[in-house]
């Protein structure tokens, strides 16, 4: 989200809609002076809702359990590089998250994963920092929407 906005208990604010190829310029990130929630109401093609974790929940090592359309991968640390694993051991490579130009300070930074037309159930990603990762399922039998992805530090 691009700007600064002060808002009282009870209150909203709303990014609008956002597709999932500008991820990279509409990740948000919200830092409080006392507890908040924030919820994604996915993209509207689907089903799922997803909270948004503090940093203590975010996470080095992440699998996926199905097939994908992509991986969305947000991080705070500048320095941020993922690698990813294909199911079979095969490295697919390691990348860097970025942040859009016209990013705040302290807005996230970025990286949307796929591999050609979708991302493989069994693929492990690994970061080099805590991150905090969706999916989004498109194939057939899937909910067609964004879904939290669960990871571990060792």
């Amino acid at each position: 989200y691009k700007k600064t906005q002060t808002i009282n208990v009870n209150q909203s604010v709303d990014v609008g809609r956002m597709a999932k190829s500008s991820m990279h310029r509409w990740a948000t990130r919200a830092i409080a002076d006392k507890p908040i929630s924030m919820l994604q109401i996915a993209d509207g093609d689907g089903v799922n809702a997803s909270p948004s974790l503090p940093v203590s929940m975010m996470a080095t090592h992440y699998g996926i359990s199905r097939a994908a359309d992509y991986i969305g991968i947000i991080a705070i640390d500048p320095a941020t590089t993922i690698t990813v694993t294909a199911p079979d051991g095969t490295d697919k490579g390691t990348f860097s998250l970025a942040r859009h130009a016209s990013a705040k300070a302290l807005a996230p930074y970025t990286y949307k994963y796929t591999d050609g037309a979708s991302v493989a159930a069994g693929t492990r990603i690994s970061c080099s920092n805590p991150c905090f990762m969706i999916y989004d399922d498109e194939g057939p039998g899937a909910d067609r929407d964004e879904t939290i992805m669960m990871g571990f530090t060792p």
